[in-house]
């Protein structure tokens, strides 16, 4: 079994298990000091206490609980450090719940702006040079988005899914340099 990680990762597998040893110089369990991490998200809402290891907090969820509590997300994740009536945040930081393969029915990965583009792509690409505009079937109508507003919609969506291949490889936004004469 491997040793526990020193500080929260900046991602969680669900259904791995998650230990992480909390080292609060002003928070010692030893002193009598007890540690919950609570994770919100928009879909997460879970909190666990910590035990005590020597003066340290030990942080263990089992692979049920990162499975069952945490949400393919991203969450946001503080460690509050309670003696008496005192509260304090110890810790905190930002997680993304990444899919359980294992599960059944594992779920798309792609991002939803990579979905949209997939969408606008797929349109552009299976309309017919003759494809018709507007159609009227009794009393309804249906009109179709015309082919250069696709165009533009898919230029945005192409843009932020560049943006968030950036992110991800850590890269952010590109830097741009100005330069500024006096007149």
């Amino acid at each position: 079994m491997p040793d526990p990680l020193s500080q929260m990762p900046d991602e969680i597998r669900l259904g791995d298990t998650l230990e992480v040893l909390f080292c609060f110089g002003d928070f010692k369990a030893s002193d009598g000091w007890v540690v919950t991490v609570y994770w919100k998200g928009s879909t997460t809402d879970y909190s666990k206490l910590t035990t005590a290891d020597g003066d340290n907090h030990l942080l263990t969820l089992s692979s049920t609980e990162t499975n069952t509590n945490l949400k393919v997300e991203d969450m946001s994740w503080q460690a509050k450090a309670a003696l008496g009536g005192e509260v304090f945040t110890a810790d905190y930081g930002t997680q993304m719940g990444l899919v359980n393969f294992t599960e059944a029915g594992a779920s798309d990965q792609r991002s939803q702006n990579q979905k949209t583009l997939d969408a606008i792509t797929a349109v552009i690409e299976n309309r017919a040079s003759t494809d018709q505009q507007e159609y009227t079937i009794k009393d309804r109508q249906l009109k179709r988005m015309d082919i250069e507003d696709l165009l533009n919609f898919q230029a945005i969506y192409e843009n932020r899914v560049k943006q968030e291949k950036r992110r991800e490889k850590g890269q952010g936004t590109p830097l741009i340099k100005v330069r500024f004469q006096a007149p």
